[in-house]
């Protein structure tokens, strides 16, 4: 084998590892640009399970009491600007303002419907946490324990059991699911069902009206 025979074979043989070697780096490109759609993907599939949940969840109680929400807002606002942090409205004789507790979701819905969930299940907490209270109940730790002692002792009547259930799973995934797109119809939505459920499970409450 002449020398310039001998350059050619190696030349062919090395073509092979740096053509791969090419493929795979124009693979491993193309896979990072499709990442993001891959998490958009995947949290276009909770936003999905999130309306389910929501809708689920308003065919239950609509017997029970559920207003018509009020218009989103057509302008968004600007992105800067601070979300409120509000008390939670409850009357001098210590019982929670449903109709306050409503307006005043809707007010953080209006600036982050994400942190508007989060207000309205702070709500739901207070309830059960005032309802344990009278009972002389401690709160067990797990979301299925405490489900069981509500129904146990007549504070989760009919449907409602499942309303805490689905009410909790959509608030972990607002929280949670931070690339998931809520809008202000939304939460208002959840903070109306949330509401429905305090009236289920505290009946000193100022309700909202039929």
């Amino acid at each position: 084998m002449d020398g310039l025979t001998f350059v050619a074979e190696i030349v062919k043989a090395l073509a092979w590892p740096v053509t791969v070697v090419g493929a795979v780096a124009m693979l491993r490109q193309s896979l990072l640009q499709l990442i993001p759609g891959m998490r958009r993907f995947k949290y276009k599939d909770i936003e999905i399970e999130f309306e389910r949940k929501l809708e689920a969840a308003k065919a239950e109680v609509v017997d029970v009491l559920l207003p018509p929400p009020p218009a989103p807002p057509q302008v968004p606002p600007p992105a800067n600007q601070d979300v409120p942090r509000l008390a939670p409205p409850i009357t001098p004789a210590g019982a929670i303002d449903l109709p306050a507790m409503v307006q005043a979701v809707e007010q953080v819905a209006s600036v982050s419907p994400r942190a508007a969930v989060a207000e309205a299940w702070r709500f739901v907490e207070m309830a059960i946490q005032r309802a344990l209270s009278r009972r002389q109940l401690s709160r067990p730790k797990s979301p299925r324990e405490l489900r069981q002692v509500l129904q146990q002792n007549g504070l989760l009547p009919g449907r409602a059991g499942a309303l805490l259930d689905d009410l909790r799973g959509m608030r972990n995934q607002a929280v949670h699911a931070t690339d998931m797109e809520l809008t202000p119809g939304q939460a208002i939505d959840y903070a109306l069902l949330a509401a429905t459920l305090i009236m289920m499970i505290d009946p000193n409450v100022i309700p909202l009206a039929r």
